[in-house]
């Protein structure tokens, strides 16, 4: 039986193109819901939103260093969402470097891409 979200989903608007974005196929929730499991791996905070396919990650490098950002999932089309990472504080190295890391941790989900 599948339960409706209480999550929408906004559109997607590109804006130039994004090196911290990549594009699946799969439904939001799988994605939403594959974010919250890399976070509760990691043991990370990771505060979702109640009405959107968007987190906030607070991810600790070291005592001194951390790196948060916001995820949100938008669709583009039918068929296809955006997974999109930016940086709300932090270094610019080590939040490209928890990028890749989510990246690879999503890399079955990364299988899309995008066309105007």
């Amino acid at each position: 039986m599948e339960v409706e979200s209480l999550r929408n989903l906004e559109d997607y608007i590109r804006i130039g193109h994004r090196t911290t974005e990549f594009f699946s196929q799969n439904d939001a929730e799988t994605l939403f819901n594959t974010l919250l499991q890399f976070g509760d791996e990691g043991g990370y905070k990771v505060t979702p939103s109640k009405d959107k396919y968007k987190a906030k990650l607070l991810i600790p490098l070291n005592e001194e260093e951390q790196v948060e950002m916001t995820a949100r999932i938008m669709k583009v089309n039918d068929a296809t969402v955006c997974f999109e990472l930016s940086k709300s504080g932090g270094d610019s190295l080590w939040f490209h470097d928890q990028f890749n890391r989510i990246r690879e941790y999503f890399s079955d989900l990364d299988n899309a891409t995008y066309t105007d």
